[in-house]
């Protein structure tokens, strides 16, 4: 149906639009979100199928990562390795023992100052030794943290709550970033949009409550204006308005028609 024969229907209205009459809508799914894999690669596995209902956070599919797992395998077995940092501890321990040795001596003239000089450079040496291992295993650890975000992008996971609609490609298949994976919608809130004569404009408030009908008026259910259109269609004398209803229970199906009544009448 176009704007202009909605706007015939809604300045129908325009008299008890604020009172009991109520106006015919759609519900649609208050968020429909279509998943796409982040990266390219084959699908090694698909986790949901459709009509699934999906947690947030939950995994939808796989791609395959064999390269990925080897990749934070030997990050983790490098983060892991004290080798480096033992042995450079160790030399640094042992030029700290023998400059302690020959300082005394040195005092007393029986080692060279050369040789205390040479020492205390071993000692400096030995230092940036450890502080390079040291530096090679923050490093490590870092390949660690970088790998599993690489491991972790293979993996598509459902960022809302809802149920699966469509799932396209199968295990195998290859994994397109710019192609739709899946589809998931939220049918735990619902939404409506429906065009309202610009009469009422001023007495329409976002956050006012509306009632809810099924299409037969036997199903109601509390909503609310969720937003209003800032401007009135001048071809049409309209503007546009959302509901939103709380559907944690399932007693609407989105995709079917409803009645929308407005609960700030007068009587």
């Amino acid at each position: 149906m176009t704007r202009f024969a909605l706007a015939l229907v809604a300045s129908c209205l325009a008299a008890p639009v604020m009172g009991q009459h109520a106006i015919s809508c759609l519900l649609e799914p208050a968020r429909s979100i279509t998943l796409a894999a982040p990266v390219p690669g084959i699908l090694e596995e698909i986790a949901v199928a459709r009509g699934d209902r999906v947690e947030a956070g939950q995994m939808v599919a796989r791609i395959d990562s064999t390269v990925e797992r080897a990749t934070l395998a030997a990050a983790e077995f490098r983060a892991a390795s004290t080798a480096s940092v033992d042995v450079a501890q160790a030399r640094l321990n042992e030029a700290r023992r023998l400059l302690a040795q020959v300082q005394p001596l040195a005092q007393r003239g029986v080692a060279s100052q050369n040789q205390l000089s040479e020492l205390a450079a071993e000692v400096l040496i030995a230092e940036s030794l450890l502080a390079e291992a040291r530096d090679v295993q923050e490093a490590a650890r870092l390949d660690v943290l970088s790998a599993l975000a690489a491991l972790e992008l293979r993996v598509i996971r459902a960022p809302t709550a809802g149920v699966v609609l469509v799932q396209d490609p199968d295990v195998g298949e290859y994994a397109d970033p710019d192609l739709p994976l899946a589809l998931i919608v939220s049918v735990d809130r619902l939404k409506a949009e429906i065009l309202m004569p610009s009469e009422a404009y001023r007495a329409v408030t976002i956050a006012a409550p509306v009632t809810i009908l099924d299409a037969e008026g036997t199903q109601a259910a509390p909503g609310r204006i969720l937003a209003k259109d800032a401007i009135i269609d001048a071809a049409s004398r309209t503007f546009g308005l959302s509901v939103e209803i709380d559907n944690a229970d399932g007693a609407f199906i989105a995709g079917t028609t409803c009645q929308i009544r407005f609960d700030n009448d007068g009587g």
